[in-house]
């Protein structure tokens, strides 16, 4: 019985895969509700939690206040090499939304969910003339459960957003090479000018990173073939104007933002050479390898299938698709493994849709390798397969028990279903096709994806502490209008949340502010409480009252515990309503 279920099951997967990619429309509309199911969840629930997006946040909301679109900034001054393209297209997306959004997080995130369910459906519009309908869908679907996509959707960067940039530039070139002898003069002309006006919006948004990975696929194919003649008659010379174009505020605002008198003056040339790279300048040093196994684990639902799909890819390299896949994986990754100084998070993503492509190709019909290919997965693999969907489940809960928070229903539901999923795929592998029990570690994912970027760690958590300062001064407000002061904690986060003119500073330096402001609250790091307690020990005004404390620990920046005691200058306000939440009152 369970054999016939699972054949039903088998057959019933590639019916499944046949109907949805018959039709461009049909396809179009899976891919998009698919991209909404795995990305939505915690877009508009989760605080802010990467310091890079709260930066791009207030660049983005401090043009939308100033009104000036060209030089990003943020409360210092200028912000040198900060593409204004995404910043663009946050600002607008929370203008649309009105005043009453610009404070709210999520709205600067909706270009980047924009920009991931674009990079899928150009990923399946791009590839289906090249590697066949239901073989484009497949690899659109994997490209949608990669852990980085996941991600950075959920994240006010640029990289999901360039990423569709990439995916047209990319799959233009494959449409040139590939098709080099079958295209049309018009058809080649077409293409030419798509990849040109995807390079001009990649450098938009995230300065050169997608024309470097044109040109070292270029060079691949180059390497592979010596000849470059597959590139004739694509119009380049008007695609280049084109590209300029498109691209020309971005240089125009690196030069004016130099020019700015408020930039840092810390910053050097090789720091701005690395921003005409890319725009974030970072000085990660990350271990030999780790962009490979990154790009690996990267494809989370196809780990086991990543490396059959590279000899699948290699088998069949003298077909102009995989040399093509070679050439957009491999030179990419070695330069980033030796000259990147940025986090994979930031990198590897725009190397995963090769990835994918070749996973495709190795467990569906396609024109370019025929039937299916039989994956082989020895029977410890399948168990160490299985271990992971159980370790994600259990790094929930313990996630969730850690952190001090009620483990609901839902989450031990969704960890259950994790593991279960993980456990499916390693039993039902031998017994069925390998697309069919992918389908599971696929759904899986999704449901981790869900688990741990939207249910564990919610806005109410006491691991933000970002979040339980601005809801503590927010419940206060009315009492403390004035800025908050803010001694030993400078997170991006708590500007974002509690208003740009929050001040920040030393605690030997709070009670001057808080003199001159004495209808503020003054939050108190622990590790500047003590220069704190004698800055006003040494004043002859009276001594600030401590009114409440909170404590908290963000797992993904300090990593630390952090208390804070928060002080009001007397004579406090008599008004019951001024006195702070309970959970925020100090322990007697």
């Amino acid at each position: 019985m369970p054999g016939q279920l699972l054949s039903r099951y088998d057959a019933g997967v590639g019916k499944g895969l046949a109907w949805c990619a018959a039709r461009p429309f049909r396809a179009s509309a899976v891919i998009v509700l698919l991209c909404l199911a795995l990305f939505v969840p915690g877009v508009f629930s989760r605080p802010p939690v990467d310091r890079t997006e709260v930066r791009y946040a207030i660049s983005a909301r401090t043009m939308l206040e100033t009104g000036d679109w060209l030089i990003p900034r943020d409360r210092k001054g200028a912000e040198v090499g900060r593409p204004v393209g995404i910043l663009w297209l946050q600002a607008l997306s929370t203008k649309l939304l009105g005043p009453a959004s610009y404070d709210a997080i999520w709205t600067y995130r909706l270009p980047s969910l924009a920009g991931a369910v674009l990079a899928v459906l150009f990923l399946f519009f791009g590839m289906r003339s090249i590697a066949g309908d239901e073989t484009a869908l497949l690899a659109a679907g994997l490209t949608a459960h990669s852990l980085f996509l996941a991600l950075q959707a959920r994240l006010a960067l640029p990289q999901a957003a360039a990423l569709a940039a990439a995916v047209v530039a990319q799959t233009s070139l494959a449409r040139l090479y590939v098709g080099q002898s079958c295209l049309s003069p018009a058809s080649r002309k077409r293409a030419g000018l798509t990849f040109w006006a995807a390079i001009g919006a990649g450098i938009l948004l995230n300065s050169f990173i997608i024309p470097a990975l044109a040109v070292l696929t270029i060079i691949g194919l180059l390497i592979q073939d010596r000849s470059l003649r597959w590139l004739a008659g694509a119009n380049h010379a008007l695609g280049l104007v084109l590209a300029v174009a498109i691209a020309s505020p971005w240089p125009l605002s690196f030069w004016l933002s130099i020019a700015d008198p408020t930039p840092d003056p810390h910053l050097s040339l090789v720091a701005w050479l690395s921003l005409v790279v890319d725009s974030q300048h970072m000085n990660h040093d990350a271990f030999p390898g780790s962009f490979i196994l990154m790009a690996w684990f990267g494809l989370l639902p196809c780990i086991l299938l990543a490396y059959p799909a590279c000899q699948l890819v290699w088998r069949n390299r003298p077909r102009p698709l995989m040399r093509f896949l070679v050439a957009w994986l491999v030179p990419y990754i070695a330069v980033l493994e030796l000259i990147s100084d940025k986090p994979p998070l930031y990198m590897v993503q725009y190397a995963l849709p090769a990835l994918a492509l070749a996973v495709a190709l190795l467990i569906t019909k396609n024109p370019v390798t025929g039937p299916p290919q039989a994956v082989w997965a020895p029977s410890w693999a399948r168990v160490i397969w299985a271990l992971v969907g159980i370790g994600l489940g259990a790094a929930a809960l313990w996630l969730e028990t850690w952190a001090g928070d009620p483990v609901t229903l839902p989450i031990i539901a969704a960890a259950a279903v994790t593991m279960i999923c993980f456990a499916a795929t390693a039993v039902v592998w031998p017994r069925c096709s390998t697309l069919a029990a992918t389908t599971f570690s696929l759904a899986g994912t999704a449901v981790a994806y869900w688990l741990f970027l939207a249910l564990i760690l919610p806005p109410t958590s006491t691991k933000w502490p970002s979040n339980r300062l601005a809801d503590l001064r927010e419940s206060l407000r009315t009492c403390y209008p004035d800025p908050p002061i803010v001694a030993g904690y400078s997170e991006p986060s708590v500007i974002f949340l509690m208003g740009f003119d929050t001040v920040t500073t030393t605690g030997s330096r709070a009670p001057e502010y808080l003199e001159e402001t004495p209808r503020a609250l003054a939050i108190i790091e622990k590790s500047h409480l003590r220069r704190f307690e004698e800055a006003v020990q040494k004043r002859s005004a009276a001594a600030p009252v401590r009114v409440a404390c909170l404590s908290g620990r963000n797992p993904f920046t300090s990593g630390r515990n952090q208390f804070f005691a928060i002080y009001a200058k007397p004579p406090l306000p008599s008004d019951p309503t001024c006195r702070p939440p309970p959970r925020y009152r100090c322990p007697s």
